[in-house]
């Protein structure tokens, strides 16, 4: 049995959990790039990023040595060798092709080196995850972020031009409204409760048996996340934001209610919860559309309510970059063009894998996939699911944006669940660790009282040497 913690650790719970909430939070709701552009920060955003997130690691690092065990600090990052292994993959592809005469070495070669400092942001992410005291107040730190994003959006509206350079279409901190609402949907898949199947307890007492998980919180919290998330892609007026959203809806209702081990009333009750929710919320949208901008005749929900054409052009731009990459990709498709490259394009790809494949060709496609298919199977045989909803949004994502790799809210939220998924598993030794099943060794029949009554000593002797 764990004793209580000291009045020590109680209070260096509540120290690290304030620090983390100043570390990583301006980092999840974007205001550090809102913060740069006014020249507030000491420093660029990304080394920032790396020094809050240092102590973590150096405090993992402290323990280690003090307890004798230096090679424990590193069992985050080889425990999940394969996910980091294919990030690496990708850095080393970029730092590799930068070699290309094409490649964009301008802006001081920020372009070349920002996936190799994406993946340092990620393994500092993960000693934050490490310590199950800042782990289980994920949620926390999520609603903390979404509330202050849609705060900023919510102001960008009432003064058009704060954050966004595009005057009509509110963004926030972000400064760009569809990466506005792409964070919006990151931030609540890794704040969102989904649910977890019952427990084998695997004991030789009660082999077999299904034993309940214990109960989640209150779903009044996952609302409040999905209202604040479903506000900041209403608001933005993205359409990539609605298509994320839907897919990280569809991806809690199936895991919640379908995949979780609750009573038929349960499901029933909570699944009409977030139906009534929805539908408040699609009545409210006339209102949003009058909100949203003070000139309805320019905005596209109000637009897509009067039944009025809804693309601003945007969607042409879009296809001819796409068109324009699949032409460079024909080009040099096995090592692309460079790393940085599709810098010099007239529009970029807005598509994560277009990007790779025009940059650092059919490798650098690749790399990118095994990192998501090795990322998800890591988060499945764990059982995390908001691992497995981020992959999922961040691959359906990648459809639409091209800048997730370098995004720092993805690269934190990322190496923290992948940390936070190994430490949430059930240590060796404890009830929930799977063991053997024992098998009894065989017995011979027992003979019935009659007969040894019966049986003459020769016989009882002759038994007990050949039962």
């Amino acid at each position: 049995m764990t004793p209580p913690p000291t009045r020590f650790q109680r209070v260096a719970s509540i120290c690290w959990f304030t620090y983390a909430l100043v570390a990583i939070t301006p980092f999840l709701c974007v205001a550090d790039q809102a913060l740069g552009h006014k020249g507030l920060l000491p420093c660029n955003a990304t080394i920032l990023c790396l020094v809050m997130l240092a102590p973590f690691a150096a405090s993992a690092l402290t323990s280690k040595l003090q307890a004798r065990t230096p090679s424990a600090f590193l069992t985050p990052i080889t425990s999940n060798a394969f996910p980091l292994g294919a990030f690496f993959l990708i850095a080393l592809l970029a730092l590799a092709l930068s070699i290309l005469p094409d490649a964009y070495w301008d802006e001081g070669g920020k372009w070349i080196f920002i996936i190799p400092y994406g993946l340092a942001i990620s393994l500092s992410s993960m000693y934050v995850g490490a310590r199950p005291e800042i782990a289980r107040h994920l949620p926390v730190y999520t609603l903390i972020s979404l509330g202050l994003l849609t705060w900023s959006i919510w102001f960008d509206l009432t003064y058009p031009g704060s954050f966004a350079d595009i005057t009509n279409r509110a963004a926030g901190f972000p400064g760009n409204a569809n990466f506005s609402a792409l964070v919006g949907v990151l931030v609540c898949s890794a704040g969102l409760h989904f649910g977890g199947p019952c427990a084998k307890r695997l004991s030789r007492s009660s082999f077999g048996t299904c034993t309940p998980p214990p109960p989640p919180p209150g779903l009044w919290r996952d609302l409040l996340l999905l209202t604040l998330t479903f506000a900041i892609v209403v608001m933005t007026m993205s359409r990539s934001g609605l298509v994320n959203f839907t897919v990280l809806l569809s991806t809690f209702i199936y895991f919640r209610f379908f995949r979780s081990s609750y009573t038929l009333r349960q499901r029933i009750l909570g699944a009409g919860a977030v139906l009534a929710v929805g539908a408040i919320l699609v009545a409210m949208l006339p209102l949003f559309a009058s909100l949203v901008s003070a000139n309805e005749s320019n905005n596209r929900l109000a637009r897509y309510l009067s039944d009025k054409q809804v693309d601003d052009g945007s969607a042409g731009t879009r296809l001819a970059a796409a068109l324009d990459s699949i032409r460079l990709i024909e080009e040099s498709p096995i090592v692309g063009h460079g790393t940085g490259y599709s810098r010099t394009m007239f529009e970029l790809p807005h598509n994560l894998y277009l990007m790779q494949w025009v940059n650092n060709g059919f490798l650098g496609v690749i790399a990118y996939l095994l990192f998501l298919a090795t990322a998800f199977a890591t988060f499945t045989l764990r059982g995390c699911r908001n691992g497995q909803a981020l992959i999922l949004v961040t691959t359906i994502a990648s459809i639409f944006s091209h800048n997730l790799l370098d995004q720092r809210p993805f690269l934190i939220l990322f190496g923290f669940l992948l940390s936070a998924s190994l430490v949430s598993q059930p240590s060796k030794g404890s009830e929930m660790w799977p063991r053997p099943h024992r098998i009894a060794p065989r017995r011979g029949p027992v003979p019935s009282a009659a007969w040894v009554k019966a049986a003459t000593p020769q016989s009882l002797s002759l038994m007990q040497e050949h039962p």
